[in-house]
């Protein structure tokens, strides 16, 4: 089944050949077909249309369903191999283990390269903001050292999500998550076959590239995997060894290859049933269509309204704003890709702007004040109305260079150079609105 990452504009036809019970996900599927693909029928014959073919109800399924089932949120392959990582450490705190050196070493080097990922998190991604407490408890090595379920919850639930892939090697990183398994089975006593398996296969198959220096370089080592002893007699020491000296060489194996059949059938109308229109209608445009119309229609959300009114969210308002962002309208990988790291809240503001009276009102002192003259006052109603057209001035000095600003010659320094408090209480102004939309309560 097509969701995320899938991107073929060629595709016409979309087949269901299983339940779907996650709205979201259900919509990501149906996302594969739109996408345009000229030519793709002849010169000048665009794809405008494609076909779905739901063998298992979904639609039906959501008609009644509106918002679907919740089926829990995807792991990513970061997020598992940091998971399993604690897990090591917690295993090594075990009596049996602690008063081994070698042991004791196996475990500080872990936490270390542990709290080294969570101090080198960016402090300025929203995501990290919204678990700053936890990354900061985090960030001092000394929270590692004695790991209980709690702090194994808080970890899980609060780091490993943040935790930015720091290594492209895919192929690598998923070696790294097998071997890591394979040491946490050994440490728990619990069955490794499968993943042993997976490591002998590939050794197998890289037996057979010995002619590439960097496969021929760790010969002895392959031929020691695939021995029938090696899962026997090795210990987690020689499975970390393993995993570091054949790590960059899965970049090595042959993708498998699938024959490739074509078909031709005539289809066949056999029966022809009209439903009602599903998701409101806008389920099928792009995601940034999608999020633009939505906040436009539901300006009245409590979340929005505050963002517009110059109110201060609470964690309530953003959840719920999050939610229509990642799982009603899109994914948050939609979100990633089409905004970056832009906070909620930023974006609301920019999509929307904000209402005159609020922005009046925080201005006020300054279009009352008779000290300041018509230009001054002009400067700071220009002000207003760029923020309620674009919802928060991110970057002063940029702005201040650009039209309409650069009217006033000298710029906002030498319009108010008698009176530079006044500059500040207005900076001072715009700071406190821009926080609204990206700090909560």
């Amino acid at each position: 089944m097509l969701d995320t990452g899938i991107d073929v504009p060629e595709i016409l036809n979309l087949v269901f050949y299983k339940k779907v019970k996650s709205y979201a996900k259900f919509w990501q599927m149906i996302g594969r077909g739109t996408r345009l693909c000229k030519n793709l029928l002849g010169k000048g014959q665009d794809k405008d249309k494609f076909l779905i073919l739901d063998f298992c109800g979904n639609f039906d399924y959501f008609r009644v369903n509106t918002n679907g089932q919740d089926n829990g949120k995807q792991v990513g392959l970061t997020e598992r191999i940091f998971n399993t990582q604690v897990e090591i450490c917690r295993c090594l705190q075990a009596g049996e283990y602690n008063q081994q050196k070698e042991y004791v070493d196996f475990r500080q080097n872990l936490v270390e390269m542990l709290c080294h990922e969570v101090i080198c998190l960016n402090d300025d991604s929203f995501r990290v903001k919204l678990r700053r407490k936890y990354v900061d408890i985090y960030r001092q090595i000394e929270n590692w050292q004695d790991l209980d379920t709690s702090k194994i919850a808080d970890i899980k639930q609060n780091i490993a999500p943040i935790v930015p892939v720091t290594d492209k090697d895919e192929l690598a990183r998923r070696f790294d998550y097998t071997m890591y398994s394979i040491i946490l089975g050994t440490l728990n006593q619990t069955n490794i076959n499968r993943f042993a398996v997976m490591v002998t296969t590939s050794c197998q198959k890289l037996a057979g590239k010995y002619t590439i220096p960097q496969v021929a370089a760790q010969r002895q080592l392959i031929d020691r995997i695939i021995q029938d002893g090696y899962w026997a007699e090795a210990d987690i020491f020689a499975f970390d060894q393993a995993r570091e000296a054949l790590r960059e060489l899965m970049q090595f194996l042959d993708s498998e290859i699938q024959s490739i059949y074509y078909t031709h059938f005539d289809d066949e109308l056999v029966n022809i049933s009209v439903g009602e229109p599903l998701g409101g209608g806008f389920g099928l445009k792009p995601y940034r269509e999608r999020v633009k119309s939505y906040l436009h229609e539901h300006e009245d959300t409590l979340a929005v309204y505050k963002l517009r009114n110059n109110k201060q969210m609470t964690t309530t308002d953003l959840a719920v704003l999050e939610k229509i962002l990642w799982q009603d309208l899109g994914s948050k990988e939609d979100y990633v890709k089409t905004y970056g790291e832009k906070p909620v809240g930023m974006l609301v503001r920019e999509l929307l702007g904000m209402d005159q009276q609020a922005v009046n009102e925080a201005f006020s002192e300054f279009i009352t004040d008779s000290s300041l003259n018509s230009r001054q006052i002009d400067f700071v109603k220009m002000i207003i109305s760029y923020i309620v057209k674009n919802g928060n001035i991110v970057d002063v000095k940029s702005t201040f260079s650009q039209q309409p600003f650069t009217e006033f010659a000298g710029g906002i320094g030498n319009l108010f150079r008698d009176n530079m408090l006044v500059v500040q209480r207005i900076m001072g102004k715009v700071s406190d609105i821009r926080k609204n939309s990206q700090e909560i309560i």
